[in-house]
């Protein structure tokens, strides 16, 4: 905000400079003495608007209010001692945007207000954003539900199970747009009870044509697993990205195993392991916390470690990297039944 100071006193100019000087998001202009030299700086400079005393060697403040209101300015103080509440209301007629009685601390609390409520939540504009791609994303959705529908109803064989693989990326994609329109507007994931190996299965069902040729999926899963108690659009998009990140690590082909099983404590245990190249040292044996970037670690497409950690935590549980049998990566995930 920048702001042009005018007051008769050179004392008080350089106090109100000072102090406004030491807000963040204040950028004082310039201070000036009379109404004069504050309506030439109001033509010449850009303001956003100005804080002014009420006594002058020439003009008065409600000409000064006039010419800032004239200019489109949207702040306007009045600071100044204030004899009586008709001289309040009176500035406040004439246009003052606010009147601050004369102690310096108020003023500069008042300005920091200000330029609080002037500066645009980052993360309301980021829900403002996730609603509108949302509803774009849907548009498209039923777009391509339609052209998918025509084109099962023509083929068959092979076909029809990739279409298959299809529809069930579209039915992802959705709930994910579901999930970001109820986060931007202050919702919360509804927990349902999640068999884990059924997940699994329709995640490496509906993505199995990106897994690359020469890479075997092997899933491994218990027969007394429990049930646990999660979000599955989360825990799909786990899934997915620790497979494509295992994917990735293992491009002249290898062997990925998803693991399923009960786990100590009541919980269930998911390990996603693979023969690629490895977790750096530094890295194995970590919770993902301050995992480095997959540039230098292993190149990935899929979620960060760290988003990966975080949505297993807000699920109650814990995840830990090692190395497997053989060199490759071996992840970790324990989640509560």
């Amino acid at each position: 905000m920048k702001i042009l100071v005018v007051d008769a006193s050179s004392d008080v100019r350089m106090r109100v400079v000072r102090s406004l000087s030491e807000l963040s998001g204040i950028v004082v202009q310039g201070a000036v003495a009379g109404v004069g030299d504050a309506v030439r700086a109001m033509e010449d400079c850009p303001l956003d608007g100005v804080v002014t005393g009420v006594t002058f060697p020439e003009g008065d403040v409600l000409q000064l209010i006039a010419a800032a209101k004239r200019r489109h300015l949207g702040t306007v103080i009045v600071f100044a001692p204030i004899d009586s509440e008709e001289a309040r209301a009176g500035y406040v007629a004439a246009g003052a945007s606010h009147v601050v009685d004369g102690r310096i601390n108020d003023l500069a609390a008042t300005m920091q207000g200000m330029t609080e409520e002037a500066t645009p939540d980052p993360f309301a504009l980021v829900g403002r954003l996730a609603v509108g791609a949302a509803h774009d994303i849907n548009n498209y959705l039923v777009a391509g539900e339609v052209a998918l529908a025509f084109a099962e109803r023509s083929v068959g064989g092979e076909v029809k199970k990739d279409l298959r693989q299809v529809r069930a990326s579209f039915d992802g994609v959705a709930r994910i747009a579901r999930a970001l329109t109820s986060y931007a507007r202050g919702g919360q994931p509804v927990a349902d009870s999640v068999e884990l190996e059924p997940l699994v299965r329709r995640v490496l069902e509906a993505f199995g044509r990106i897994i690359p040729d020469g890479v075997r999926v092997v899933v491994e899963a218990a027969s007394n697993v429990p049930p646990i108690r999660g979000v599955a659009s989360e825990l799909e998009q786990v899934v997915l990205n620790l497979v494509l990140n295992a994917c990735e690590a293992m491009i002249w082909g290898g062997t990925l195993w998803l693991v399923i099983e009960p786990g100590a404590a009541g919980h269930v245990r998911l390990e996603v392991a693979d023969t690629g190249r490895g977790l750096p040292p530094a890295v194995a044996g970590s919770d993902g916390a301050t995992t480095p970037s997959s540039k230098h670690a292993r190149a990935s497409k899929g979620l960060g470690l760290g988003i990966v950690r975080t949505v297993i935590e807000r699920h109650g549980g814990t995840l830990e990297l090692g190395r497997a049998v053989g060199g490759g990566a071996s992840i970790t995930i324990l989640l509560p039944a």
